[in-house]
């Protein structure tokens, strides 16, 4: 039973950070709309993410109605993905290394 709800957790996650991902600021409230968590649910994903830090609190939103909300800002740097092209430039085996953010933001290139 608990292998299960770990699986369910993990995907539960990966949902998240998809979304969180393609939208870099989102509330609680934003989020379970958009993922079909719920919001209480999604507590305790955030702050699994905000532990691990991909994730941090940006501060406050305060909508037209109803009380402030959390915003919660993806850390594109709290990874980063090297990608590694290699080719032939004048007559000599090249090899081009770059590190990139979650975002796909080159951070840095070095040939």
């Amino acid at each position: 039973m608990e292998r299960g709800t770990n699986l369910i957790r993990e995907q539960n996650l990966k949902t998240v950070r998809r979304l969180m991902n393609r939208r870099v600021r989102a509330t609680k409230a934003e989020l379970s709309r958009e993922s079909g968590l719920s919001v209480v649910a999604l507590q305790s994903l955030l702050q699994a993410m905000e532990e691990r830090g991909e994730i941090r609190r940006e501060g406050m939103f305060q909508p037209d109605h109803g009380r402030p909300a959390a915003v919660y800002r993806y850390e594109e740097r709290a990874q980063m993905v090297l990608s590694i092209c290699m080719y032939e430039k004048q007559g000599e085996d090249t090899a081009v290394f770059s590190a990139c953010d979650l975002l796909g933001n080159v951070v840095e290139t070095r040939e």
